[in-house]
């Protein structure tokens, strides 16, 4: 009698367990994998819905980093999964599933900041939804930004997105 009942809990251990890992394998949420292009020192958070800061900072020197004096940031809206590297690339995997804005903040004293130069994704030239030109900054917000799937039927295909203000 005790070894049916031992039995009966172990079964039932394995087929909650089992049920749990079969339904958190049925969705994959669509990603894409995005990179800031620039010779500066890139920081990328983890900080999914960007809380408590953005997704991506860039500061000119050691310097800077140090003292938090970032030269331009980087928020996805609504949220990112997590900081990767794909093939030696760090990065930013951003949740494609639905909307997904981005926001770009320059600070004007940086040496990047720049009134000719506009954000690229991709080689293709952005063009803001709305922007905001500040005394210290400028931030350009861009809806539902064309980011390339990195996981096209649940298989990481390698491609990265790359941002750039030139």
């Amino acid at each position: 009698m005790k070894i049916k009942k031992i039995s009966l809990a172990l079964a039932l251990i394995c087929l909650v367990t089992c049920s749990i890992c079969l339904a958190a394998c049925g969705k994959v949420v669509p990603c894409a994998w995005v990179k800031f292009k620039t010779d500066g020192i890139i920081v990328y958070t983890a900080d999914m819905y960007g809380q408590t800061g953005e997704h991506i900072y860039i500061y000119e020197t050691q310097e800077d980093l140090d003292n938090k004096d970032y030269a331009i940031t980087v928020r996805f809206q609504p949220r990112i999964m997590g900081v990767d590297t794909v093939d030696g690339v760090k990065t930013t995997t951003v949740d494609i599933s639905s909307w997904h804005d981005m926001t770009v903040t320059i600070n004007k004293s940086s040496s990047y900041y720049g009134e000719d130069k506009h954000v690229y994704l991709n080689n293709t030239l952005l063009t803001p939804t709305s922007d905001s030109n500040l005394t210290n900054l400028v931030s350009y917000t861009f809806e539902n930004v064309n980011l390339v799937r990195g996981n096209p039927n649940g298989k990481i295909n390698g491609y990265v997105n790359v941002i750039e203000y030139k």
